[in-house]
This record gives C-alpha cells, structure tokens and sequence, in this order.
C-alpha cells in the first residue's frame, strides 16, 4: 500500500507538528522527505515529496517570488509542507498566501516546534517508507511468481490474462483501437460486459500509485456504474494494444497495480514470442515459396511437401500474377521495400476480387498464385480498372498461362520476361499475358544481346551510331502512328523540321514510308535494338 500523509502522522516523530492547513490531503501519497534551504526553489522537486522548509527567506519577500514559489509546489505534486520555526518567528508569521494556497489545493502545511528536532522526523518517515518500499518490493516477488510459475506453463496472452483476473478478482481483456472503439484480441473467461459499452473517448487520466511506471486511463461503460482501466502496452507496433481492467467487482487497489504492472511485462513477452515465431514462420514459408516459384523443387517428395504445406492441388492449374512498379519506363529496384503500405494495399485489392493461394512481396515485385476458376478477361478487367485509379506510381501486370505447381518456375520466369519485354515494347500496355505480345512472344528465348542484334537491319545499327538525332526522329514518328504533327510535338521541333529529317533518313538509307511491309520491319528492328541497349533480355 502507498504511504499517505495520514499514516506518517502516527509515527511518534511526528506528533510534535501541528496541522494548520489542507486537511483535506493528508490522503496524498508520500515517496520522500526533502529539506529546502534558505536560498533553494522546489523546481527540482520529485513528486510526491514532503518538504520541510523554514521558509526564512519569504517572510521579507515580495508577493509575486512567493507566487512563483506557491506555483511551483503545486506544479511539482508537494504532498505536504513542514515548516521549521525558530527562535525568531511565530506560526503567525508565516505568510497568509502559503496558508491560503494550501487550504485551496489540499495540500498539508504543518509547522514543528522550534524545540522539536527535524532530524528525528526525517529518520522516522525515512524508516517507514523505506520499510513500506520493503513491503512492496516483497509483494511484487510474489506477484511476480504468479506469473513466472505461469509463464513456465503457458506463457500464452491469454494464460496471462487468467492469472491477472484471478490476482486482481476483475475482468480483464486485450484489445486495440478500431475507428474508435474497443475491438477484443483476448479476453479472460470471466468478461461479460460488451466491449461496444465502453465509452473510449471519454477517458480520463487515472491517479495511480507513485510506484507505477505506466500511464493509465479510466473509461465509463455505458449502461452499468462501473469503469474500466486501460493502459497502452508498451513497445508494441501499429497498431497498439492495449489493457483493460473491468472494476466492477471490487475497487482496484495498489496492489492489484503491481500485479497489473507485472502483466504488461509478460503480455509483453508473450507478445515478442508471437512476433518472433511468426516472423519465422513466414520466413520459412517465403523460403519455400521462392523455391516453387524459382523451380527448385525437382524432387517428388520435396515437392509434395510443399504443395501440402500450402495446400496445392498437384494436378490443378494456376494462374501467376506479377505487379511490378515502374518509374520512368525502368523497374524501380525496391519501390515495394521502400513502401511496405503500398504493397499491403495491393494484396488488399486483390484479396478483394480473388483468393489467392500463395503471395510473395519482393522488393520490386508481388507474385500471387491464383487458381484458374475464372476466364482470362474477368481477371484482367478488374486489375485495368485498378490500374486507372492507381495514380501514386505506375504499375505493370503480367499474367502467366495456366500452369501446374510443378512448372511454376518456368511460369514466372516466362511472365517476368512478358513484363519486362511489355515495358520496352508496349508502355501502353498495363496488364499484359504472354499472347499480348503477339510477333515479339518470339523475342523470350533469345537472352545472348549478339542474338538480338542479329535481327536489327543493319542500316538502322549505322544511323543509330552515326546518326542518333534521326534515329530518335525515326523511333519518334513510328511511337506516334507515323504523324508528323505528333512526332514534331513530342521532339520540340517545328513539323517542316520533322519532314526534313524523315526525308534525309530516306536518302541515308533505303527505308520506303509508302510501303508497309518496309515500316514493319524498321519498327521492329527498332524495338529490338531498344532492347538490346536497355538490356532487357540479358
């Protein structure tokens, strides 16, 4: 129990003092006595302290520096004020504003008898609040024991919860904040009160004792006279959890503190256990599933470890969904790293519309495996419209064919190169299969740069190395539909310039504008020298 003014005051040292003002708070706890000399200020008080004083140097002060020192004893939670007279001052000395602000902040002001030695009254309190720390301390072992004999048990939240309950003889239940109400994670058996009762917003901070380290709110609850007690946890993540304490059927006292004290370190505990075995957890299952999606999984029995484990059907087909931010026209390394929410949301979005059985966030991509029970165009549909709506970077889908579990390794290799082929060759082009590519699906086998440049007319390899200005002209006019007015926009140049520079190619080389199966073949040759020099297949 906390130490009170009242209870010192049944020590022998103590009778001598004479109570004159802020009777009223003799219930104020008592951590430490203090003796302030002539030339100090209570500024640096701890709180909770009585403080002894002969106040000698404002009896000749002015009003306002006696404000300032009335201010600060209340600021700094003073429990109590001993003044020391002398030979030289009555009790009708002290200043009536100290005795004023005491009566109106029930804060105790007492004087001791100038024949009276202080030094016996701070070893007297000094003594029993060191025995009552004693008394604590011991109290909070054996608290503490409750839980670790628990804990040795079954360190679950919940095993936590029941010994609170039992120690404190209330309610009690985990929960965090969800638009502004109370949403249950765990709760002791004996909860019975709807957690949609308890008014949150209506908090107010809690007195609680001096030896608690934590900070504490009380709640109404609607409907019953009782209140709740809740304190956040402390070192928890977003969102934070926190711990309620219904009191309705007996008051909380100072011990039932210790023990709620004593249950936030092991909620604690059990909280970082579950964190730690979660987080291995899913590092095994991220292991497992980079081994499917990479085709490591050669062996039959490895393999149907895995597809158990994750509960795929070996002779199903899935469908392989890969997002991939871009920046600019190039994959950006670690935009899903840098911007964890980000990836969340889409995973949000796709849980929504699909229920996919594997998921893996890699810094630069998602792969989500799907199963095939929808046609092609009622899955890309939903993720064009999303795509329209997703303004805060610029995402590309590529769409694997169906594919059994044991090819998912060559799928997601085919649609990783589907992506990256539709990035350079159709920007337009948001969500995108292997079929979408149409001619350039011929382009994935070919990795060897010296390959690609094979199928580049070589008359378009000379004008890009001797003269890059008209190739980009050209690149430009074939990227906006063979408009001159376009292609003069996009260049910044003036369209007499751009016919200028097409008919200079035409004499450079032997590139025909009026025939198609000419144009076919240069515009091609152009996008594949454009993957040559992005290094796009290599």
């Amino acid at each position: 129990m906390t130490t009170t003014v009242a209870d010192l005051q049944l020590l022998p040292a103590f009778r001598p003092t004479h109570l004159i003002a802020g009777k009223r708070g003799r219930q104020n706890p008592v951590a430490n006595i203090a003796l302030l000399g002539d030339q100090q200020t209570p500024n640096d008080m701890a709180p909770h302290e009585i403080l002894v004083t002969s106040l000698q140097e404002f009896y000749q002060t002015s009003p306002q520096r006696l404000n300032l020192f009335l201010t600060a004893l209340t600021q700094s939670q003073c429990s109590a004020i001993i003044v020391r007279l002398t030979d030289f001052n009555f009790t009708s000395a002290i200043p009536h504003a100290l005795i004023t602000t005491c009566q109106q902040h029930d804060l105790p002001l007492f004087t001791l008898p100038r024949e009276s030695d202080y030094n016996d009254l701070f070893l007297a309190v000094t003594q029993r609040l060191f025995a009552d720390k004693q008394r604590l301390l011991d109290q909070y072992k054996k608290l503490n024991q409750h839980f670790v004999t628990q804990a040795a048990q079954d360190g679950s939240q919940q095993a936590v919860l029941e010994t609170l309950a039992s120690l404190i003889h209330n309610p009690v239940v985990l929960f965090r904040l969800h638009a502004g109400r109370e949403e249950p994670l765990v709760k002791s058996t004996d909860v019975t009160i709807p957690l949609d009762r308890v008014q949150i917003n209506d908090r107010q901070l809690a007195t609680v004792p001096a030896e608690v380290s934590h900070t504490y709110f009380r709640a109404p609850v609607a409907q019953t006279t009782s209140q709740q007690l809740l304190v956040k946890l402390p070192h928890q993540t977003l969102p934070p959890h926190y711990l309620g304490v219904f009191a309705q059927n007996q008051a909380i006292t100072d011990v039932d503190f210790m023990a709620i004290e004593n249950a936030l370190n092991f909620l604690q505990l059990a909280s970082l256990q579950q964190t730690t075995w979660t987080q291995a957890q899913q590092s095994y299952d991220n292991d497992l599933i980079d081994d499917l999606f990479a085709g490591n999984l050669t062996q039959p029995g490895t393999l149907n470890q895995a597809l158990t484990h994750f509960h795929l059907d070996a002779d199903q087909h899935y469908r392989l969904v890969l997002v991939q931010c871009r920046t600019a026209a190039a994959q950006t390394a670690d935009a899903f790293s840098q911007q964890p929410t980000v990836a969340h949301r889409i995973l949000t979005f796709i849980r929504q519309h699909w229920v996919p059985v594997l998921t893996r966030i890699r810094p630069d991509r998602i792969l989500v495996a799907l199963p095939v029970t929808t046609a092609l165009a009622d899955l890309k549909r939903p993720l064009q419209r999303w795509l329209q709506t997703a303004t805060a970077s610029d995402y590309q889908v590529g769409i694997s064919t169906p594919s059994l579990p044991r090819n998912f390794g060559t799928a997601v290799a085919q649609t990783v190169k589907t992506v990256q082929l539709a990035d350079a060759l159709l920007p337009k082009a948001r969500v995108v299969t292997l079929n979408d590519l149409g001619f350039y699906r011929c382009l994935l086998p070919l990795t060897n740069p010296a390959d690609l440049r094979a199928l580049v007319p070589e008359e378009l390899l000379d004008l890009n190395t001797q003269h890059p200005e008209l190739y980009r002209t050209l690149t430009t006019y074939f990227a906006h539909n063979h408009s001159i007015k376009d292609s003069a926009a996009a260049l910044y140049i003036h369209p007499k310039t751009m016919s200028y520079r097409l008919n200079k190619i035409k004499r450079l080389t032997t590139l025909d504008f009026t025939d198609a199966e000419n144009l076919f073949m240069a515009n091609v040759g152009c996008h594949i020298l454009n993957l040559v020099t992005q290094h796009v297949l290599s």
